[in-house]
Order: C-alpha cells, then structure tokens, then sequence
C-alpha cells in the first residue's frame, strides 16, 4: 500500500473515555449506558461507581458524554 492510499483514509479518532466504554463488556456498556441516560444517577455518583472498577474519569469528561447519550 502506498502511503497516497494510506492517507486517503482519514482516521477516526475516539476520546480515550469512549474507547474505553466500547471495550468493556457488552452487559458491562449497556449498563453504563442506562445509568448515564438516567436522571437518578448523578454525575458524581457515576464518577465514583467508575472509579472503584478503575475507570478514571473526570466530570468534564463525563458530562459531555452524558449530554451526547440523550
């Protein structure tokens, strides 16, 4: 492959946070998923359930996510 064919793909760039949420496990992300689409669920409270499972997040990272999922 020729680097002209190379770069006639323009790549697709994910932030680290969403790469992150696609690689866990699909009841895993379904149920993040939920939780961050529901009110109930502070973004505090998210931060900390992610946080014990070694997720490290920020709430400038999360919000904007959330905000996205409605």
């Amino acid at each position: 492959m020729s680097l002209k064919e190379r770069l006639a793909v323009r790549p697709v760039m994910k932030p680290r946070f969403e790469q992150l949420v696609d690689e866990l496990p699909e009841g895993e992300r379904v149920a993040l998923v939920a939780a961050a689409k529901d009110p109930a669920w502070s973004t505090a409270e998210l931060i900390r359930a992610l946080n014990a499972e070694g997720i490290k997040v920020s709430k400038e990272t999360l919000g904007p996510w959330r905000k996205r999922l409605s």
